[in-house]
C-alpha cells in the first residue's frame, strides 16, 4: 500500500520569538493516518524528513516513535 507524507503548517507562538509558522507531517496509508505538528520552523527540514520517511515506508503507526528517535539522535550528536 502507498504511504504518502504531506507537509502541514500551523501558526505557533514562542515566548522568545513570538509568532512563527511551524511545519509538521501528515502520513496517510490507506485508512490509517497520523499527524505530528510543529516539528520544525524550517519547511526545508520538514520536507527532508517527509522524503526520508516516505522513502523508508514508515507507516502511520510508527511515525511518532521514528520521529522521536530521529530528533533525539540529532539533538545528542
Amino acid at each position: 500500500m502507498k504511504i504518502n507524507y504531506k507537509i502541514i503548517e500551523t501558526e505557533e507562538i514562542s515566548e522568545e520569538n513570538g509568532s512563527y509558522i511551524g511545519y509538521g507531517l501528515r502520513c496517510i496509508c490507506g485508512a490509517e493516518s497520523a499527524e505530528v505538528k510543529n516539528i520544525s520552523a524550517s519547511r526545508r527540514e520538514a520536507e527532508r524528513l517527509a522524503a526520508l520517511l516516505e522513502r523508508e515506508r514508515v507507516e502511520p503507526v510508527h511515525l511518532f516513535d521514528v520521529l522521536y528517535d530521529l530528533l533525539v539522535d540529532n539533538a545528542i550528536s
